[in-house]
């Protein structure tokens, strides 16, 4: 019985010393688990979201969407409006460079916003961020300042009529040589030299 028992005790005190020699063999065999962390190229390429804003009847939000133009070297983003109902969204500008800054007319129409997108209107310095206007049902976005230096700021007059903006006034003779223009056959008057200034729509 003594003999028997000791070969038992054996085998089992065996069995437990071959258990730990065989994981270390299987976690040596075993693949690599593929790595989870992204590389710099693949978290560029990521698509981030900023600055949303709720239409005034709350059915529909404006946001910004940022990409990487590899072609450029530069972050460029561009507004997308999303349906709050069904979670549908489309985008609303494609425009080369960026668009950014929108905001809702009051009454819900319109969606004014700031690019330094080649400019519709001749002349218009390049690489400056101007005002525009778009049709919150999509169409094409009317330009509606051609300013030496960047619009800063910009803000809705309650009958969604008028828009006042914000920038550095440029040299005398660039502001005196700058054009008036024309938006949905309204003529918009030329600003003066504060840095205040009005523009109707």
């Amino acid at each position: 019985m003594r003999k028997v028992s000791l070969i038992a005790l054996a085998i089992l005190w065996g069995g437990w010393l071959a258990l730990p020699v065989a994981a270390q063999e299987a976690a040596k065999t075993a693949p690599a688990p593929a790595s989870t962390v992204p590389t710099i190229d693949q978290s560029l390429e990521w698509q981030s979201v900023f600055n949303p804003k709720i239409s005034p009847d709350g059915k529909r939000v404006i946001y910004e969407v940022q990409k990487t133009n590899w072609e450029e070297n530069a972050f460029e983003r561009n507004l997308w409006i999303g349906e709050v109902a069904t979670g549908e969204t489309h985008a609303l500008t494609t425009a080369k460079k960026s668009s950014s800054n929108p905001e809702w007319s009051p009454d819900g129409k319109w969606i004014a916003f700031l690019s330094d997108r080649p400019g519709q209107i001749p002349q218009t310095p390049e690489g400056k961020k101007q005002l525009y206007v778009i049709s919150a049902g999509g169409g094409e976005a009317q330009q509606l300042t051609k300013v030496e230096n960047d619009v800063s700021d910009f803000d809705w007059a309650p009958d969604s009529k008028r828009i006042a903006f914000s920038m550095t006034d440029p040299e005398p003779k660039a502001l005196k040589n700058s054009a008036s223009t024309i938006f949905r056959g309204r003529r918009m008057a030329r600003a003066s030299r504060s840095a205040r200034r009005k523009i109707r729509i």
